[in-house]
């Protein structure tokens, strides 16, 4: 991301942070640093990024380093940032062709991640739901993070499995992404993972 999208970004946060009431998290689309950098200035506890792998797809290709995410976590004093992390491709193939599953277990056992963010194919899509249920009974300890694709009518079997919901598409008006957050929309979401 370039500064003028950093900077935008922690201008807007900042304005809407002090209505909080609860913890809060950020994202800076597919850049880790700029993430982290975010995160640390507005002081969010966590963040949702990748930090491993490399991926072809609608994106383009993308490589991470989490060596030297970590580093950078680490010069810029943003330990006490929680970081959950995606294995898998969004909108995209993955380079590594392990299973998930061994995918996970090597990341929690020599990354500082804090859970894992398990999506569907792209923004608006879930995983299955066989999926996250697999994740979760394999590692029932770390926190499981829905990813994408949560909806009124699946939003109830996917919580069996996930600790929580990143939710954008489906509240959106008329379920477009880039549409403003539809406040009917996203009261039928919340009545329905409260269900």
């Amino acid at each position: 991301m370039g500064p003028e999208v950093i900077a935008t970004y922690v201008r807007i946060a900042s304005a809407v942070i002090p209505t909080l009431t609860i913890p809060y998290g950020c994202g800076v689309l597919i850049d880790p640093k700029a993430t982290i950098a975010v995160a640390n200035a507005i002081g969010a506890k966590f963040v949702r990024t990748y930090v491993s792998n490399s991926y072809e797809g609608t994106f383009g290709p993308q490589s991470f380093s989490p060596a030297e995410i970590f580093r950078y976590r680490s010069n810029i004093g943003a330990e006490a940032v929680n970081v959950y992390t995606y294995f898998e491709a969004h909108a995209g193939v993955s380079l590594d062709t392990r299973d998930l599953n061994d995918q996970v277990s090597s990341g929690f056992a020599a990354l500082p991640i804090n859970g894992m963010l398990i999506g569907g194919p792209r923004a608006g899509l879930p995983p299955e739901a066989s999926t996250l249920a697999n994740v979760k009974k394999t590692f029932p300890d770390y926190p499981l993070i829905l990813g994408s694709g949560g909806n009124p009518d699946n939003i109830k079997e996917l919580l069996q499995y996930a600790d929580g919901v990143i939710i954008g598409t489906n509240i959106k008006k008329d379920g477009y992404l880039y549409n403003e957050v539809d406040y009917e929309r996203a009261k039928r979401f919340i009545t329905a993972a409260k269900g």
